[in-house]
């Protein structure tokens, strides 16, 4: 068990860093690579109490158009394959990623809950009030882990991306994370349903309803 002053410590560097001349931001970046690769930004939710909270609604899509929204993810969700008895989460959420341009497009994060596919984006929020910037900010995110991240892929996987394109997807999706701290949200990695979730904030925008 990762001790709770370091996961404080590595939770809140990005924050840090980004008001300290002395620290770089490739100093930032690696502090940031290292807390995921010691998996000290994950924890584990109760998967039960999270569907009863935020899923027990069909088809779990909160807004104004709710029905039109509840339509189009119902017809985009239906499209994946049901995951195998023995497949784990991550295993199961892999088969969605060659159609991640598509989620993206339309807003939607495919979750598996253990007995179908939602749109996962009410447990990312995590009953927050976040602006519409913030959960576009946040969908970006999770599918930047499920494409490159260090959740779903080992290092190996990762490096190919960058090797022969000098792309480095890496430092963009941990960049990602760093902004969205620097603006006043907590972040961390739910290992049950494998997605990125607000867990605390001093937002201003979440204070003004």
């Amino acid at each position: 068990m990762v001790n709770a002053g370091v996961v404080m410590f590595i939770t809140h560097a990005s924050i840090a860093c980004s008001s300290t001349n002395e620290t770089s931001m490739s100093s930032c970046l690696s502090q940031l690579a290292l807390a995921d690769k010691s998996e000290a930004t994950a924890y584990y939710s109760d998967r039960d109490k999270e569907i009863t909270e935020f899923l027990r609604v069909t088809n779990r899509v909160s807004g104004t158009n709710e029905k039109a929204i509840g339509d189009k993810t119902s017809v985009s969700l239906s499209a994946i394959p049901t995951p195998r008895i023995s497949d784990t989460t991550k295993d199961a959420l892999k088969s969605t990623t060659g159609c991640g341009k598509k989620f993206l497009e339309e807003g939607i994060l495919p979750v598996w809950t253990g007995s179908e596919w939602v749109d996962g984006m009410t447990l990312v929020v995590n009953g927050f009030p976040v602006p519409k910037e913030i959960r576009t900010r946040l969908l970006n995110i999770n599918f930047q882990e499920r494409a490159f991240g260090a959740y779903f892929w080992p290092e190996s996987e990762r490096k190919k991306v960058s090797q022969f394109s000098g792309f480095h997807p890496t430092d963009r999706f941990l960049l990602s994370r760093i902004t969205l701290e620097n603006m006043g949200y907590k972040l961390e990695f739910d290992k049950t349903f494998y997605i990125w979730r607000i867990t605390g904030t001093n937002a201003p925008a979440t204070h003004s309803h």
